[in-house]
């Protein structure tokens, strides 16, 4: 063991007593991460220069490896060293956020690491931990989608040593990719909307179910965020505008009905194929709703009679005529 290394490991044990850890907490090759020491790294995981790369995965107490370390910390080339030295690209969690070194370079922006992690087969939908388990966290994809970040998106459906999967929901909140792109888009983020339907788009074409059964859609949120571009989009991409938006069987016409969304979104549903004389899970035809929503809430409101009457004529007109089947 040389002198330098043996100070390193000295090092280590300090660092982390001062960081609250169990003094063996920290490995000689942890302490080297945590300065962004690039030559004592190496020194230490490269064989051809004398080091081993037997401890690379070893784990604080706080379960960082020198690999999460060094995402943590941006130190991108410390990473990709790791990585080239054997370092396994899934495992350790960062103690802040419990993140998978995938979530976590995504979560950082750093696109050279996603692709560096996915080279050496990170698993793209291995979700950041929960209680220290892989377990109902949200998946790298989701992760992606919600910082919008187009690019780490496009390389993980694209990855060709293992795709993530369009249609896995993104966290235990069970929304699906899709769903949570369109959330973004209209309730959350809504700027840059042209980016959010590029990764939706790019969803679609990896094989995103957009019509998914029992569960809340893309099209029925964007029907009650009230986002006219929104369902437009949803619809010119293979949405249907009559598959029911969640798990109660609820149509997305009779949804815009009784959400008094506006009138266009109304039409735009009707153009595209809604059914004006079918039935929602309640047995309710888009008439008898109408005449429903009068009797409840137009009776003593000239605004809210005036709107349902001019849909009901509207339906009227696009052959509507059954108020009970």
């Amino acid at each position: 063991m040389t002198i330098l290394v043996l100070l390193f490991i000295i090092a280590a044990l300090t660092v982390g007593a001062k960081a609250g850890r169990n003094r063996n907490s920290y490995t000689a090759l942890h302490t080297a991460v945590a300065h962004g020491d690039i030559t004592q790294v190496n020194t230490l995981v490269d064989p051809s220069k004398g080091g081993s790369s037997a401890d690379i995965d070893k784990t604080t107490t706080n379960g960082e490896t020198a690999l999460i370390m060094a995402i943590e910390r941006k130190f991108s080339e410390i990473a990709q060293i790791l990585l080239k030295n054997g370092a396994d690209p899934n495992q350790g969690r960062s103690p802040y956020g419990e993140h998978t070194p995938l979530t976590l370079a995504i979560q950082n922006g750093q696109k050279d690491v996603v692709e560096a992690l996915l080279a050496k087969n990170a698993d793209p939908n291995l979700r950041i931990h929960k209680g220290g388990k892989a377990k109902g966290g949200r998946t790298p994809l989701g992760t992606a989608i919600i910082k919008k970040a187009e690019d780490i998106v496009n390389i993980l459906l694209d990855n060709p040593n293992q795709k993530a999967d369009p249609n896995l929901h993104i966290s235990r909140l069970k929304k699906t990719p899709i769903v949570t792109a369109t959330a973004e888009a209209v309730c959350l983020r809504p700027e840059n909307p042209e980016a959010t339907k590029r990764i939706i788009k790019k969803l679609r074409e990896s094989g995103a179910e957009i019509n998914p059964k029992e569960e809340q859609t893309a099209l029925g949120l964007a029907i009650n965020r009230r986002s006219v571009e929104m369902v437009k989009f949803l619809l010119t991409i293979g949405a249907d505008a009559n598959h029911p938006i969640d798990h109660n069987g609820t149509t997305p016409l009779n949804a815009a009905i009784e959400g008094g969304t506006t009138k266009e979104i109304i039409k735009e549903l009707v153009n595209k194929g809604a059914k004006v004389n079918g039935l929602d899970h309640k047995g309710e035809t888009p008439l008898g709703l109408i005449k429903r929503m009068l009797q409840t809430k137009g009776s003593d409101d000239s605004h809210t009679k005036q709107y349902f009457e001019e849909i009901e004529a509207f339906l009227k007109e696009k052959g509507a005529n059954v108020i009970k089947p």
